[in-house]
């Protein structure tokens, strides 16, 4: 019996030693190509086994982040303003099933007669979201000067409900932003001197602060790469009140996951309703300021946070004491393009959960240095592909002809037969001849009605107004329900992302982003072998390729399908 738990400990540590290097590795060259610009934390068997900062916090003035450097974490502030909430119901100052208006005072609405606290913090009041698309709200968006909350509220109180309050989830800053003002309200304090006191403080969390600390803080960042970083905008924060505006470490944020699981945190019962399932979500359910989702072999509690300039992700696993925490400083520039940031640091946050499951993932290449390899090459279609070497030792490839290398691939049409990529053909087809309703019976009901009602059709016309004319359509992706369509006009490109459900039927169509005709078409490339190139399309919000020398030849791999350059003399 001995030799068998000896046995269990020896592979355990191994298996620890293991994810840790493995994390290590994985972070290093995400950094090492600057997709990440932060701090990674990881805590696995209830330990830190991984705390590192890269990047800068302050690229003007070559600042370094350090496991010290505080980030705006967004829409992980939420969790704060529940907690905050909760010990308000621990104080019997209010009820989970009370109606807002008794405790907004002079922000008290006729359109939110029917809606609960409980029903705020569980994103189920039905109240308009600000700071989203589609909601109705975008009259009213976050700038460098401070907004006062009667204008804040103003600008949504007379908006009708999306739904029926309780009847299901809908996520909403707005809601936060009136939790804030619950707590103002109630506590007579402003919700930074509320959440200071009663809740940073009296937790030890000394890096937190609603607002920008005075010292040690990262500042924001648009794009990736360092020779096209250029600087955010710091919002002013009273736009974000309830709904985001904390700064934080990665080491309080840890901090913080050890006292919300343990009995310093309120009670047995509040602390359950802070993590119970409240309302269904599309991939799970959501909590008191927590997503809940089942995924590798876990019941993960998790939330991300996105704000111009700054991305973070936060996530824990009671049953194996593990967390993950992620909080950069560098994201895409636009409203449109940011949320691709935090779809790859949710990305990456999933690939650490894949480590601790100890699951296979994919790793970015190791970057190696041996004698650049710089020639000119031509495909059939005659677009050209210079390799060359800049004076500061950067490899580059260069595009020459009607597209920038990272987008070559989007000249050739999909050729595969199989019913998606047949129907991603299809609707391209009806895109370039504007023949909107001929789709309509391969869409889902909801689509369909789209479709009819002529709302496709103008919502196209929308998107692609910047484009000019519209020279060609190009089909060049369908693969795990999903299909990308390149648009051409007279000013530039644009993607067209395509959404399907199980059935194959067409469930939304949306800008996958827009790129001027002026967009720089020379792309940073490392190389990871002696005959091999990896461009990196990801700084640039486009796909990477793997390319490949052999004599005479280029080969150019990309989004699985090859093409092959001759080598020319210039």
């Amino acid at each position: 019996m001995k030799k068998i738990t000896i046995l269990i400990i020896i592979l355990r540590s191994f298996s620890s030693v293991y994810s840790q290097e493995l994390v290590s590795t994985l972070i290093e060259r995400e950094a090492a190509f600057q997709h990440f610009n932060g701090t990674a934390l990881v805590i696995k068997n209830n330990q830190i086994v991984f705390n590192q900062s890269y990047g800068y916090a302050d690229h003007m003035n070559k600042t370094l982040n350090t496991n010290q450097t505080a980030f705006d974490i967004g829409s992980v502030s939420k969790q704060f303003t529940a907690a905050g909430i909760l010990h308000l119901v621990h104080q019997n100052k209010l009820k989970l099933d009370d109606n807002i208006n008794t405790h907004l005072g002079k922000y008290a609405s006729k359109k939110w007669k029917k809606v609960t606290v409980h029903q705020l913090l569980s994103h189920s009041s039905g109240i308009p979201s600000l700071f989203q698309s589609q909601e109705g709200t975008d009259d009213i968006f976050p700038s460098e000067k401070s907004i006062s909350s009667e204008k804040l509220v103003n600008s949504i109180s007379s908006k009708k409900l999306k739904f029926k309050p309780g009847s299901r989830y809908r996520y909403s800053n707005t809601g936060y932003l009136l939790l804030a003002l619950i707590v103002e309200n109630i506590s007579g304090k402003t919700y930074k001197e509320y959440m200071q006191t009663e809740i940073f403080n009296k937790y030890g969390l000394l890096a937190t602060t609603f607002g920008q600390p005075t010292a040690n803080f990262a500042k924001p960042y648009f794009n990736y790469h360092e020779d096209i970083t250029q600087p955010g905008t710091l919002f002013d924060k009273s736009w974000m009140l309830g709904a985001g505006g904390i700064y934080s470490t990665a080491g309080d944020l840890a901090k913080w996951l050890q006292i919300i699981n343990s009995d310093d945190f309120l009670t047995n019962e509040l602390r359950e309703l802070y993590f119970a399932q409240h309302v269904k979500t599309r991939n799970g359910y959501y909590g008191y300021g927590w997503d809940i989702k089942n995924k590798y072999n876990r019941k993960i509690f998790e939330h991300n946070g996105t704000n111009m300039g700054y991305i973070s992700y936060c996530g824990f696993n009671k049953e194996n004491n593990e967390a993950i925490i992620l909080l950069t400083n560098q994201s895409y520039p636009t409203f449109e393009t940011v949320s691709e940031s935090d779809i790859y640091i949710q990305s990456l946050a999933n690939k650490v959960w894949q480590i601790l499951e100890g699951e296979e993932i994919t790793l970015l290449p190791q970057i190696e240095s041996s004698e650049a390899i710089t020639s000119s090459y031509q495909f059939e279609d005659g677009f050209l592909l210079d390799i060359i070497l800049k004076n500061d030792n950067k490899l580059l490839i260069q595009g020459k002809g009607d597209y920038t290398p990272s987008r070559m691939i989007y000249q050739h049409t999909l050729t595969a037969t199989d019913t998606l990529s047949q129907r991603v053909l299809r609707i391209s087809e009806q895109l370039e001849l504007k023949k909107f309703r001929k789709i309509a019976d391969i869409c889902d009901k909801q689509m369909k009605t789209v479709v009819k009602t002529g709302v496709m059709k103008l919502g196209y016309g929308l998107i692609t107004s910047d484009l000019g004319d519209i020279h060609s359509v190009t089909p060049y992706f369908a693969t795990d329900h999903k299909g990308k369509v390149r648009l051409v006009g007279e000013n530039g490109m644009m993607d067209i992302d395509l959404y399907f459900n199980d059935k194959n039927e067409l469930m939304g169509i949306f800008e996958g982003g827009f790129s001027s005709i002026e967009s720089a078409n020379d792309y940073i490339t490392y190389q990871i072998g002696a005959n091999k190139l990896y461009m990196d399309g990801f700084p640039y919000g486009e796909e990477p390729a793997i390319i490949t020398l052999n004599d005479d030849q280029l080969v150019f791999e990309q989004l699985g399908r090859q093409f092959v350059g001759q080598k020319i003399n210039k």
